[in-house]
């Protein structure tokens, strides 16, 4: 049996990845702070999903749930790190933004992260890939923004987060692919310029999975169609 562990698995993204993940043939665990109806028939219909209320921003909800997940699965074979927030209200230039704030999203997008991992770390192992869902905005050597700073910030600090535990990770055969998904079509990311839906961004991530052993051994950051970023 192989398993895939999905944070923010309710709509979006999220919901893609576990509806592909059932495809291939994946037991797989849905990790999400408010459950939504479409999820919870899917796993009526299903017994290879497992769906867990999860609150990424406390470790104590995090370690609850990956106790659960201890009891069912020895390993997991993929986890997909993307629970996250963004606030339109952000893209503003510095002396209109909300400093107080990036506190918050770094605690959710970046912090969030790492609970994920370090309470499922006895189930990463040798063939085992770590997905985080980071953005084209995490990247310092290409950055030209000038606004959405608690956004960007958050992201960097995911990869960050990414590349510090992949340096002990990948000594065990651990995998880190840090993925910009895209301009999605989703009610919480979608924007003016959104260019895909989220099934094909999905599609795209699990292409670059189906070769574990193929991927870098170190930690990299590339889109969803395999184009490397700068970090």
């Amino acid at each position: 049996m192989r398993y895939a562990l999905v944070t923010g698995a309710a709509g979006g993204l999220g919901i893609e990845l576990v509806k592909q993940n059932l495809a291939e043939g994946f037991y797989v665990f849905a990790l999400e702070t408010d459950i939504s109806d479409e999820l919870r028939c899917m796993e009526a219909e299903n017994k290879m999903l497992r769906v867990y209320r999860c609150d990424i921003s406390s470790g104590a909800s995090v370690n609850r749930t990956v106790k659960k997940i201890e009891n069912v699965a020895g390993r997991l074979d993929r986890v997909f790190n993307n629970a996250g927030i963004h606030r339109f209200k952000d893209w503003v230039p510095l002396e209109k933004t909300e400093l107080d704030f990036v506190k918050t999203m770094v605690d959710i997008n970046a912090a969030g992260a790492l609970r994920v991992v370090q309470a499922a770390w006895n189930l990463l192992g040798k063939g085992t890939v770590l997905v985080y869902i980071s953005s084209e905005a995490a990247s310092i050597g290409g950055c030209t923004a000038e606004a959405a700073y608690a956004y960007h910030m958050s992201k960097a600090a995911m990869n960050m987060g990414a590349r510090i535990a992949d340096n002990t990770l990948r000594k065990r055969g651990v995998r880190t692919l840090c993925v910009h998904p895209g301009r999605m079509k989703t009610v919480k990311m979608g924007s003016a310029d959104s260019e895909i839906e989220a099934s094909e961004a999905a599609e795209g991530i699990m292409k670059l999975l189906r070769q574990p052993d193929a991927l870098p051994e170190e930690a990299v950051f590339l889109d969803y169609k395999g184009t490397r970023y700068c970090w």
